[in-house]
């Protein structure tokens, strides 16, 4: 995954389930209010392998109610199927 991003973007690690917890507010306590993210997760489906992520340059954040989506052209999500080919 690390020869996907360029050499002069710096990443800083904020939160992984293994270390800081499985629970959806482990992850919210770690990301909300960070500003832009990279998120990459392993997911195993049907015995195959999947490297799955998202961009975004908006911060998670929640808005008590559902505000509706903000227009965005900057984010995307990814998956890339890992073989032993």
């Amino acid at each position: 995954m690390k020869d996907l991003i360029r050499a002069d973007v710096e990443l800083t690690p904020l939160y992984r389930a293994t270390e800081h917890g499985w629970n959806r507010e482990d992850f919210v306590d770690r990301v909300y209010g960070k500003g832009e993210t990279l998120t990459i997760l392993k997911a195993e489906y049907e015995g195959q392998v999947y490297d799955l992520g998202c961009y975004t340059d908006i911060e998670w954040k929640s808005d008590k109610g559902y505000k509706g989506v903000k227009k965005n052209c900057k984010s995307f999500s990814f998956s890339i199927k890992n073989s032993e080919d």
